[in-house]
């Protein structure tokens, strides 16, 4: 009892403190986090990673879309979270997810600033247009912490991303997990497309509609 109540005080402790730091200095921080911790040394043994672990990001689109994915993948497993930037924090639930349950969650630039060991199983990028340089100054910045929603996959995790965004086919040169293209206008030899208006998946050869 006495080590859930020093976690939630830890979990208070540490938006509170995300949300005065932020207001000062208009960047992202992992002070918070730490903060957590040394309230609560095991709080991240608290937060159970699902081994099937959705996040999209993007500039547009990915409120609508991470809501698709969710309604999608519960209908394959009930215990299904949906949380992150879609104002449904994952702290919030995270003593309710399970061993064998899948999230889904909306991730923001904001938050992956200061993201150091999440590793989704599947992430995905929808699309990378100039926004919110007032906070990350650079489009390049910007670039690199949409991107690094991936960088702690290893080679067995997916990165989908968005084959019409000139961006993302560059960038996906850099990746060393599996990258999965999506396309609306293109046929792909390896990757998810429409053909006669139904979404296929082409893989060494052979088309499957899905």
């Amino acid at each position: 009892m006495i080590g859930k109540l020093r976690f939630l005080i830890a979990v208070i402790v540490g938006k509170i403190s995300a949300f005065l730091l932020d207001k000062i200095f208009k960047r992202g921080t992992n002070t918070p986090g730490i903060i957590m911790l040394k309230i609560c040394p095991d709080a991240l043994s608290r937060f159970i990673m699902p081994r099937r672990t959705i996040c999209v990001t993007g500039t547009n689109g990915k409120t609508t879309t991470t809501s698709l994915v969710y309604e999608i993948v519960k209908a394959y497993n009930e215990n299904t979270l949906l949380v992150g930037n879609i104002e449904i924090p994952y702290t919030g639930l995270a003593l309710t997810s399970e061993e064998g349950g899948a999230t889904v969650a909306e991730i923001s630039s904001f938050q992956l600033e200061t993201m150091l060991t999440f590793k989704p199983k599947v992430s995905a990028i929808l699309n990378i247009t100039p926004d919110h340089l007032d906070r990350h100054k650079t489009m390049e910045n910007y670039i690199e912490i949409k991107k690094s929603i991936a960088k702690n996959q290893g080679e067995d995790d997916y990165c989908v991303l968005n084959y019409e965004d000139p961006i993302l086919k560059e960038e996906a040169r850099k990746l060393n997990n599996k990258v999965l293209f999506f396309s609306s206008k293109q046929t792909l030899e390896y990757g998810i497309y429409l053909q006669n208006e139904k979404i296929v998946y082409a893989e060494n050869g052979t088309v499957t509609p899905i």
